[in-house]
């Protein structure tokens, strides 16, 4: 049943030890034991034949990861992972001659590529496939880059040509145009006072009642022009034009450049300028005719003096504003 100790009867144990299951304490070391289960468990054992074939199964999943990865990698791999579709700009009547590019091989990248296309009319997709491709194209956007940057600079440069040729003789050959053109003006009308002696058929006939009528048209505008009203506002533009000119030197010579501040109230003041310019320009043109008339209904105009004197300061006037108005 079991050996005796100090303590009294010890019962015979029924679980095996740490190594193995024995017969009881009291047996001797070369006792046969009985194969039960220990305290790590129990393992299965494998054949030779099933673990050959487990060492197989996991070289062949090991070797289909390493070729994955390595035709992700790859260019030339149609599971490439590196693929994108780019968008050429290209001659709207040239698009038919592109067709699908010969190194597209992933039929979903191309159908996505052609369904998002911004603009069909004009645009094709080009594949890049990898870093080699990516790389080249942003090279030949740089260089295209660059090449615009140079036409900009050409550009640039004509502009600035363009403006001090503008500055130095096309502004002053305009203002000697203004003046020739005020002068011829009054020569003009100096000629025209007196062309109605070389008429004689005018120079000796009577005032009709037409003519008598303009006559009267004639003398009102001079009470217009007589009154002050048209220096006045004449003067008024004046000294808004000097106010815009003080404006533009204060500018100049704080900042080193001319800048408009207020574009609203630059464009206004232009409108009423040209306005009262184009008014001042159809009074004088009526009396003009209206003075080549009386001129020659009258004959010797002793009064001719003063109109002529009134409508040259006129004219000088409005030739003056619109000379300074061009600078």
């Amino acid at each position: 049943m079991g050996g005796s100790t100090l303590f009294g009867t010890r019962p015979q144990q029924s679980a095996g030890g740490l190594f193995g299951s024995t017969a009881g304490m009291g047996n001797t070391l070369n006792a046969s034991t009985m194969p039960s289960s220990s305290l790590l468990g129990s393992r299965t054992a494998l054949t030779p034949a099933q673990q050959q074939a487990d060492s197989q199964t996991q070289a062949l999943q090991l070797q289909q990861k390493i070729e994955a990865i390595f035709h992700a990698w790859n260019p030339a791999s149609p599971q490439c992972r590196f693929q994108y579709y780019f968008y050429n700009l290209v001659n709207p009547n040239q698009v038919s001659l592109y067709s699908r590019p010969a190194n597209s091989k992933n039929d979903a990248l191309w159908e996505k590529a052609v369904r998002e296309n911004p603009d069909p009319s004009c645009h094709v997709p080009v594949l890049a496939v990898g870093f080699d491709d990516l790389r080249t194209r942003v090279e030949a956007q740089n260089k295209k880059s660059e090449e615009h940057q140079q036409h900009l600079e050409n550009v640039k440069t004509r502009l600035e040509s363009l403006t001090t040729q503008h500055t130095l003789s096309n502004s002053s050959r305009l203002l000697r145009a203004a003046v020739a053109q005020t002068q011829l003006t009054q020569k003009l009308l100096k000629f025209v006072q007196h062309l109605h002696l070389l008429i004689p058929s005018v120079r000796s006939s009577s005032i009709r009642p037409e003519e008598e009528q303009l006559r009267s048209i004639l003398e009102e505008v001079e009470d217009e022009l007589r009154r002050g009203r048209m220096k006045g506002k004449l003067n008024e533009l004046w000294a808004l034009l000097g106010a815009v000119n003080a404006a533009k030197e204060r500018a100049r010579t704080g900042t080193g450049e001319w800048a408009v501040v207020d574009e609203d109230g630059l464009t206004h003041l232009t409108q009423i300028l040209s306005e009262q310019q184009a008014g001042l320009a159809h009074l004088t043109k009526i009396l003009q005719k209206a003075m080549k008339d009386v001129g020659i209904i009258v004959g010797t105009n002793t009064n001719s003096a003063e109109p002529e004197y009134e409508v040259d300061n006129l004219l000088s006037s409005t030739n003056t504003l619109r000379a300074s108005a061009l600078r």
